[in-house]
């Protein structure tokens, strides 16, 4: 009998060293540090908008159809109207077509994602923008670069999460790296808040994602573990000194950490729907291993099949943009996104981080290419 569940990411977090040199992060761009990566989003629409947006009563942004609520949390905060657009087939980048299409005299910015450490065609992208005279903000909520990738960061604003379960995790924190170092330091933070707790929080975090405590954790099911919610954005705070002097220690550690189950997955998984998109330049280090099924009979089966041996797979958002809890309410317009819909009905995240070991990462492997026979 199995009473062990691996969480879908959860790598440790380093929080007693305190480090100065996160000053050194990108050092030819400016850096915003905040209190989340909604905030860096929001930081950069707002600083957006106060440059170029001041003639237009309600500036829209570009978002994708699969995508983190959140992104329309920041797009409301920062008083814009979100335009949404269709992922490409079997592709979370933007269908480049319709984003042209999407492309108005109201459109100052374009929200590029970063999804799980497979870029957006930004080189397509920066093309279309830079004709248009749009900013891009590179979402790498999902992503950090190791130091050979610094010169890739092409956004004119670049944003991280250092949220629970990211790359870099501080149980909280984000970063806007804006393209322009001698930006003005606008818009003004809100105090950032106080961190007396944090050291016990992380012990808790490390405790809860333990594989044997966090199977007691799943069943509690009021809890919604692995749900995705919409919620607001009400204000953007600084981040606090205690999180921001234990960036650098974190960084080190996560450039050092072994890529063993990446690389397993790359080699042993053989029918997934995005193997041309890991197989291309566009992948960099994985935060988990995106895993598209030809059908969602099979991944649902698939799903099942891990949850019910603790192998910590996951739908992701689960659902389009539209469909996520909270999101109908907004009264937003939403074109019709069939290679959304089909993505996200299709589609599920395989662990990689250092709790998952190499038996775990095989019994995973011998399901899915069991199902996909």
């Amino acid at each position: 009998m199995n009473l062990s569940s691996l969480a879908p990411t959860g790598n440790p977090i380093v929080c007693h060293a305190s480090d100065e040199r996160y000053q050194e992060l990108f050092p030819k761009h400016r850096l915003i540090w905040v209190d989340s990566g909604t905030s860096a989003l929001a930081w950069s629409l707002l600083h957006i908008k106060a440059q170029r947006g001041a003639e237009l009563a309600r500036p829209k942004v570009i978002v994708p159809g699969y995508c983190c609520p959140d992104l329309l949390a920041a797009a409301l905060f920062a008083g814009y109207d979100p335009i949404i657009v269709d992922i490409d087939v079997s592709d979370p980048s933007y269908c480049i077509k319709q984003l042209q299409e999407a492309i108005t005299a109201e459109v100052i910015a374009i929200i590029a994602i970063n999804f799980l450490g497979v870029k957006e065609r930004l080189a397509e992208l920066s093309a279309v923008a830079i004709k248009a005279g749009i900013a891009i903000i590179e979402d790498n909520a999902q992503w950090f670069p190791d130091d050979a990738d610094e010169a890739q960061l092409t956004g004119d604003y670049v944003t991280f999460s250092f949220g629970r379960g990211k790359a870099i995790s501080l149980l909280g924190g984000g970063l806007v790296a804006v393209k322009n170092s001698e930006v003005a330091d606008v818009p003004q933070l809100a105090e950032s808040v106080s961190d007396r707790f944090w050291f016990l929080k992380v012990q808790l975090y490390h405790l809860l994602t333990n594989r044997y405590f966090y199977y007691w954790l799943e069943k509690v099911t009021f809890l919604g573990l692995g749900s995705t919610v919409f919620h607001p954005l009400t204000e953007i705070s600084a981040l606090s000194d205690k999180r921001k002097g234990a960036v650098w220690r974190n960084v080190v550690e996560y450039s050092n950490r072994c890529r063993e189950n990446e690389s397993l997955y790359l080699q042993e998984l053989i029918s997934n729907q995005m193997g041309a998109v890991l197989a291309s330049a566009r992948r960099g280090r994985l935060l988990r291993f995106p895993y598209l099924f030809r059908d969602q009979e099979t991944r649902d089966k698939a799903y099942e099949a891990l949850k019910q041996q603790g192998l910590g797979g996951s739908k992701m958002y689960g659902e389009v943009l539209y469909q996520i809890d909270g999101v109908a309410s907004l009264g937003l317009t939403f074109p019709v996104l069939p290679n959304a819909e089909s993505f996200a009905k299709r589609f599920l995240t395989l662990p990689t981080h250092q709790g998952v070991d190499k038996s775990s990462a095989l019994r995973i492997v011998e399901i899915i290419n069991h199902l996909e026979a």
